[in-house]
């Protein structure tokens, strides 16, 4: 075997004499070609997606059936009028601070006759022109008869005292108190009346019995109704009212 020469002063016949022949340079071309061809990257298999879970469906609350109603039992409450706090608070303010003084200078406004003892004409006339808020008949004349008497009863006022009768100057201050006291009482008795009869029928002392202080169910509130109406009529007067109202002890704000 020859060695080839491949500096530069080789001749053309040195280098012929060397090559490769014709058809391993076809071969060797092929393989090249092959060589060179790109193979195709395998084709992934699509992965299938998992299906996705449902979340549970949350099951709706189930209802519970309506418990009957327990009757509520009776209550103390609080009469609560406040259109009256007002002058109540003037008024109490008044003597307090003034004391005995102030006490006999609005005594004095009320005896304008200065006889020294009230009648009722004579209060009634002072309710009316100093004090409209309390200028109320039905409240005024129980006020001066539990003043005098201390119940509601015009023979027992009669007998004690005769049909001339007034209040004195140390019974003053409980005549204030009284008169408040039962004009209170009417704004509640009258609200409760809606239809202005002057009486309280049964089913407007059960709409309007949370008014008298009272926190009652309905069965309840009628048979209050019954007890309160002490004579069978059929209605709740005024004066049932006020007698309910005290035994019942209800405070009166």
């Amino acid at each position: 075997r020859k060695k080839i020469n491949m500096g530069c002063g080789a001749s053309k016949s040195d280098i012929l004499e060397n090559e490769v022949p014709a058809d391993k340079v076809e071969k060797m071309a092929v393989a090249d070609q092959k060589e060179e061809t790109p193979k195709e990257a395998p084709k992934e298999t699509p992965v299938e997606e998992a299906p996705k879970e449902e979340a549970p469906k949350e099951e709706a609350p189930k209802e519970e059936e309506p418990k009957p109603e327990e009757p509520k039992p009776a209550t103390k409450g609080v009469i609560s009028t406040e259109e009256f706090d007002k002058l109540e608070d003037e008024i109490r303010s008044l003597i307090n601070e003034g004391g005995r003084e102030k006490a006999l200078e609005l005594w004095n406004q009320f005896d304008y006759n200065g006889s020294g003892q009230l009648s009722l004409a004579e209060i009634d006339k002072q309710i009316t022109e100093q004090y409209p808020l309390l200028n109320n008949t039905d409240a005024l004349i129980r006020a001066f008869y539990f003043t005098t008497v201390g119940r509601m009863d015009t023979e027992a006022y009669k007998k004690a005292n005769g049909e001339d009768a007034y209040v004195q100057l140390n019974e003053f201050m409980k005549l204030l108190r009284n008169i408040f006291y039962f004009n209170k009482l009417w704004s509640v008795f009258d609200d409760i009346d809606t239809d202005d009869d002057r009486r309280v029928t049964e089913d407007e002392f059960v709409a309007g019995v949370d008014k008298a202080g009272l926190d009652l169910s309905s069965e309840d509130a009628r048979a209050k109704f019954k007890e309160i109406d002490t004579n069978n009529g059929g209605v709740i007067l005024f004066d049932e009212f006020v007698q309910f109202v005290a035994e019942a002890k209800i405070q009166v704000d």
